[in-house]
């Protein structure tokens, strides 16, 4: 009879359909050879023998093969009837040796060695279903790979697709099999296609990823030449000149480029990276020397430097300043510099471009004035570290740029009189070995920078006549401890001067005169032991003089503080300054006497104390400046008469005492001062005559004036002795007689002045008016000059030449 098989199955493929065998009949054979009859079941479930194991094999492995083989969706892999079987059993066995040289893989192969051992051991009863062996229970099928037929050849396909079918198992005859699914037929066309599209797909996949992968590659390719190319241009572009025409090869820019960048500071990366700025040009310039490559980083920073200066203050360049080997100027028409030789040369060291070597200006000693006017004539040291910067009055135009303040070894900076432009940096302090800074005479604005004060070795700093540098003195500069010449004047300082200038104890000059300072004096200034020259005059100081300033006595030479409101009194300390040679207070609210402690000063040359407040006379003491060749007190209020110790003043070459309320005569004695050029007495009260003596004046070559005074008598024949003078003002007077013929012979005579005196009569001698001195034009165009007379009581037969008042 017919016995259904049901197999468990035990394994379900996510990416095939699950389905369940069913089929009907027997699969077995007879045992006899070449039987084709039926021979029903292999078991009845009732002890009846089983049929040959072998013969069951062959059918086990008939029904496979077959299946493999035809494909047909309808063919059911187990359960076909035994008359069928019979009847195709030539047909199969022939199918079976198509199949067995088909077969391919392991898989395969363990599947129906394992089958055949499960029939020939199997229960009596149990029937086993046809399945293929996962690939998971290869390892206990107990077939080893030396078992395997290597003969046999199969599509991977179908091995492929074995793989993916489910597991079945044998099942007990005796188990509940209500629940189990009926074997189902598996259309293998359907399974084959599904496998076919899925195969193109991947070869399409993978033909994509291989363009893909192909074009990449060329675009890495094609963008790595074009960067090869550009990098190429770039530096083709930046070469100065040809290899052929330098005989060198250029830098590698990008390797040089990087590593200048890194020597210098962010601010200065920034302006390089910036085009038409001086710093990029420099850069540029820089990059481009054929023997960078021996430099040291110091010497690559300082050419750098010097180069971005020479960019920033005027000066132009071409290839043939740059490549040119020779010494002569090489001046660009473009460069406002006077000279600049050898600058940016790349056959020159900078140690050997142009500098100046002679100069003169101020009495300073030679030793310290080498550090401001070269006259070493080598800017750098021995190890070439560039120290001096000598370009004054050269032309120079523009600003300072920041980057000066990177030559750390820099010991003097003298850029003076020239035309600069902008501020002083704060970076200046940066130079801590500077000893000099001369920037005088150009138009630089903003403050003093407080960093100066970081300058421990700075002796020399000139910063006067910039009209348009103010702010006010920083009292950090109380820490330039060697500070010795301190000079700002003719600028726009303001505020006070800070207390602590009085700890520059080694401080020589101090030049701050023509600003708009404040405030009144120091009494710290006392301690200054080494000042020689005091300089603060035309300001807006206050206050009294300190008698503290007695002190300066050791050194001080030249006191001017004049043109301020200083009020109060001279203080009699200043009789202390032994060694003072000028003392000026003129232009003030001072008030008192003159202290009878002046005549003290044996070494003073020049005394102004004129537009004052002072008043009482004039002490005698004042004879004893023997060395004094000025002497100017003019609109004061000094009384009294005219000292004849003034007759003592041997060096005496100006003497000026117009609008006081002096009384009494000239003294005779005033003829006594061999040296004098010029006398001033004009708005006294002075009355009598003037002595004869004062013909004696050999020198008075300037002026003679006497005018608006009570003087009588008649004029002086003795005083045609003074061939040398220029101007003779007696107007205004009481003289009487007439004019005497002997001032014909005044052969500098240029003004003659005798109007307004009530009594002189007579004529102009004809020797006077014969006098080529006369400047006729100008007398007749601006009536100045000339014979000045009352032409009503002095007749003047030379028309031309006088003039009537």
């Amino acid at each position: 009879m017919s016995v259904i098989n049901s197999c468990r199955v035990l394994d379900d493929r996510s990416n095939v359909d699950s389905r369940s065998v069913e089929g009907g009949g027997d699969s077995g054979f007879s045992k006899e050879a070449g039987s084709a009859a039926p021979s029903g079941n292999f078991g009845n479930g009732n002890g009846a023998p089983l049929r040959d194991p072998m013969h069951d094999q062959i059918s086990h492995k008939l029904d496979t093969a077959a299946f493999f083989k035809n494909g047909n969706s309808e063919q059911m892999i187990a359960g076909q009837g035994e008359a069928d079987i019979a009847a195709d059993f030539p047909m199969k066995t022939s199918r079976f040796r198509d199949a067995h040289h088909q077969m391919v893989g392991i898989g395969v192969q363990n599947t129906l060695r394992r089958n055949s051992r499960m029939l020939a051991e199997s229960r009596p009863g149990a029937f086993p279903c046809t399945g293929i062996l996962s690939p998971r229970d290869e390892s206990s099928s107990g077939v080893t790979e030396t078992e395997e037929n290597t003969d046999v050849e199969a599509p991977t396909r179908d091995v492929t697709q074995m793989q993916r079918l489910s597991i079945a198992n044998l099942v007990p005859e005796d188990d509940d099999r209500s629940d189990l699914q009926q074997a189902q037929a598996v259309d293998v066309n359907a399974l084959q296609e599904r496998n076919h599209e899925r195969d193109e797909k991947r070869k399409i996949l993978g033909l994509a990823f291989r363009v893909a992968g192909i074009g990449g590659i060329l675009f890495f390719v094609v963008v790595l030449i074009l960067s090869l190319c550009l990098r190429h241009e770039q530096q083709e572009t930046a070469k100065p000149m040809s290899p052929e025409a330098t005989g060198t090869q250029p830098p590698v820019v990008q390797t040089l480029r990087e590593h200048i960048m890194s020597l210098l500071p962010s601010d200065t990366v920034s302006h390089v990276l910036q085009d038409h700025t001086t710093q990029h040009t420099a850069f540029q310039w820089l990059i481009q020397d054929p023997n960078i490559s021996d430099y040291s980083d110091a010497r690559i920073l300082q050419r750098f430097v010097l180069a971005t200066f020479y960019l920033s203050t005027g000066g132009a360049y071409s290839n043939e300043t740059m490549t040119s080997s020779s010494s002569a100027s090489s001046k660009s028409s473009l460069s406002s510099w006077s000279n600049e030789d050898k600058w940016l040369s790349y056959h020159h060291h900078e140690c050997d471009w142009w500098a100046h070597n002679t100069s003169s200006l101020y009495s300073i000693p030679e030793e310290q004035y080498d550090l401001l006017y070269n006259f070493s004539g080598n800017p750098c040291d021995s190890d070439g570290n560039f120290q001096h910067l000598w370009l004054w009055q050269n032309g120079l135009r523009g600003n300072l740029p920041p980057e000066l303040y990177l030559l750390t070894n820099l010991r003097s900076i003298t850029i003076d009189r020239n035309e600069l432009e902008g501020t002083i940096s704060s970076q200046i302090g940066n130079l801590e070995e500077l000893e000099a800074l001369a920037l005088f005479h150009t138009d630089l604005t903003g403050t003093l920078p407080s960093e100066v004060g970081l300058l421990t070795q700075l002796s020399f700093l000139w910063l006067m006549s910039n009209e348009h540098l103010g702010g006010t003195i920083p009292t950090e500069y109380g820490q330039l401890s060697k500070l010795q010449y301190f000079l700002v004047d003719s600028a726009s300082l303001t505020g006070s001067i800070p207390t602590e200038v009085g700890n520059l104890s080694d401080l020589i000059w101090l030049f701050l005169y023509d600003n708009q300072l404040t405030g009144s004096f120091p009494t710290e200034m006392g301690r200054m032991q080494a000042l020689d020259t005091l300089w603060i005059w035309m300001n807006e100081i206050s206050g009294p003089i300190p008698s503290e300033f007695g002190l300066l006595g050791k050194m001080l030479g030249h006191m001017a503080i004049d043109v301020n409101p200083l009020e109060g009194s001279l203080p009699t300390e200043l009789g202390r300054l032994s060694t003072l040679t000028l003392l000026h207070v003129s232009d003030s609210k001072l008030t008192g006497t003159l202290p009878t402690e002046l005549g003290l000063l044996g070494n003073l040359t020049s005394v102004t104390i004129n537009t004052c407040d002072l008043s009482g006379t004039l002490p005698s003491e004042v004879g004893l400046l023997t060395n004094a060749f000025r002497f100017w007190s003019w609109n004061t209020h000094f009384t009294g008469t005219i000292p004849t110790e003034f007759g003592r003043l041997a060096a005496m070459e100006t003497m000026a005492f117009d609008d006081n309320g002096l009384v009494g005569s000239l003294p005779s004695e005033l003829g006594l001062l061999s040296n004098l050029s010029h006398l001033y007495f004009t708005a006294n009260m002075l009355t009598s005559s003037v002595p004869t003596e004062m013909g004696q004046l050999p020198k008075l070559d300037g002026k003679l004036w006497l005018q608006s005074n009570q003087l009588t008598g008649p004029i002086p024949s003795e005083l045609g002795l003074l061939q040398n003078v220029s101007e003779l003002l007696l107007h205004d007077n009481r003289f009487t007689g007439s004019v005497p013929f002997e001032l014909g012979s005044l052969e500098q005579l240029k003004v003659l002045a005798i109007f307004n005196n009530s009594e002189l009569k007579g004529s102009i001698p004809p020797s006077l008016c014969n006098l080529t001195s006369w400047d006729t034009p100008a007398i007749v165009k601006s009536k100045q000059g000339g014979i000045q007379v009352d032409c009503e009581k002095v007749e003047c037969p030379c028309v031309d030449i006088c003039i009537c008042s």
